[in-house]
C-alpha cells in the first residue's frame, strides 16, 4: 500500500468539526477522489474526530484516529 500527504490549505475559519468535514469534502471534490479515497488518518483532537465521524456517515470512508 502507499500513502502520501495530498495537501496541506491554509484554514481561515474555525476549526469546528462542520468546517473541518466541509474542508475535507471540497479536497476530495478538488481532486476527484472522494469515491476514491478509503482511509483518512486524523489527530486526536475532538473537533477532527467529530469532523471526521461526521464525514464517515455520509461517505464509505474509515477514520482512522
Amino acid at each position: 500500500q502507499e500513502a502520501f500527504r495530498l495537501c496541506l490549505r491554509k484554514f481561515n475559519c474555525r476549526h469546528t468539526a462542520q468546517n473541518i468535514m466541509e474542508m475535507t469534502q471540497k479536497i476530495l471534490d478538488d481532486y476527484d477522489i472522494r469515491q476514491k479515497t478509503q482511509v483518512i488518518n486524523t489527530d486526536n483532537g475532538s473537533n477532527i474526530r467529530k469532523g471526521m465521524n461526521d464525514l464517515s456517515k455520509v461517505t464509505q470512508l474509515r477514520i482512522n484516529q
